[in-house]
């Protein structure tokens, strides 16, 4: 088994119809910044805050080893985290790519997935988000394929479900699009053999509509 680089899996769920953060690219190297131009002229354009990571097929978990820079708010600072990225990566990490994204709103976080278990067959996954979800352990599984009235099912089953509801004058989440990419994800599983997992992890909820902000792919 291996693991795609985010790039890579942005564009999977792109293509199958799941709402995820936009992201521009540039190419990096070991202690080198091949070419940012990109990802300054989307700086000077757009507001901020920004977030920018480090994409590689051999790193699956950009936070522990520091990959990842957040709050950035004009090309100084972005400028800086790519230098700072760049010394941080090394020959091992193979072909990384910079992504920079909006930093959306964080006070709900989901975590959504899709994978084949030996016991269970293809399951897929709804739970609480962020960096805490395995100490949470607020997550409900159906087996695959879903559809609209077991994606509702897995929302209600949530013990932390409130999450979903208006928040401190934030939208409620968008049920529908929700199922949405639930389904999704179940759909592109049943479809293709050639995928052990698909982890959304967090995915935001940026004015009603959940956003996959990270995604991590894991082929057979």
């Amino acid at each position: 088994m291996h693991t795609w680089s985010e790039a890579d899996a942005r564009d999977l769920l792109t293509a199958a119809g799941v709402a995820v953060v936009s992201a521009t690219k540039a190419p990096i190297r070991c202690s080198d910044i091949d070419d940012i131009g990109p990802i300054l002229d989307r700086v000077l354009s757009e507001p901020g805050p920004w977030a920018l990571k480090v994409s590689s097929a051999n790193v699956a978990h950009k936070t522990e080893r520091g990959l990842v820079r957040l709050g950035l708010t004009d090309a100084d600072q972005v400028t800086l985290a790519a230098a700072e990225l760049a010394g941080l990566i090394s020959a091992d990490d193979g072909d990384c790519e910079l992504l920079l994204s909006p930093l959306l709103d964080n006070v709900r976080e989901l975590i959504v997935g899709v994978t084949r278990d030996d016991t269970y067959g293809t399951v897929v996954m709804l739970g609480t988000g962020g960096v805490a979800a395995e100490l949470v352990g607020d997550v409900v599984f159906r087996q695959a394929p879903i559809t609209r009235f077991d994606a509702q099912e897995m929302m209600d089953d949530l013990a932390l479900n409130a999450v979903l509801d208006e928040f401190r004058g934030r939208p409620a989440v968008d049920r529908q699009a929700l199922g949405t990419l639930l389904i999704a994800l179940s759909d592109l599983m049943t479809q293709r053999d050639d995928l052990q997992s698909i982890e959304c992890n967090p995915v935001l909820i940026d004015g009603g509509t959940p956003v996959a902000v990270d995604a991590l792919v894991v082929a057979i």
